[in-house]
């Protein structure tokens, strides 16, 4: 059976040793925000707990044409600095970033992917398992 060149565990190999190589201290994701992109700090302002608007149930979302973020307010600090180094690999290996009505995605000439982060939410129910 003959594999697609793109599934080819070892382009893999090839290219995640390509991307830690060029993009070294890019990968680490920092213990605090520093430089963010801008699209990065209008979505720390959404998710601040002086907006209302975006809270439901417990959770926070980023808003329109900003990054996809859900998450808790206690968490929300984490997500924003994964996304912000996520934003920054994507752009220094040449992809492109847009932010829709309600996502994210990242361009590789016509080829693209959505992305967003997301806190897992588990909920018990009234017989006490968990959905």
């Amino acid at each position: 059976m003959i594999s697609s060149p793109r599934r080819n565990p070892e382009n893999f190999i090839k290219i995640q040793n390509e991307i830690e190589k060029d993009l070294g201290a890019l990968l680490i994701v920092p213990k605090r925000l520093t430089s963010p992109d801008p699209f990065i700090t209008k979505a720390k302002t959404t998710l601040s707990k002086s907006i209302k608007a975006y809270q439901w149930n417990g959770f926070v979302s980023s808003g329109v044409y900003e990054p996809d973020i859900k998450t808790t307010p206690k968490h929300a600090n984490r997500a924003l600095r994964i996304m912000d180094t996520l934003l920054k690999c994507f752009i220094a290996r040449g992809y492109r970033i847009e932010h829709q009505f309600s996502f994210s995605r990242v361009y590789l000439r016509k080829d693209y992917m959505k992305i967003k982060i997301r806190e897992i939410r588990k909920q018990i129910g009234q017989n006490g398992s968990e959905n």
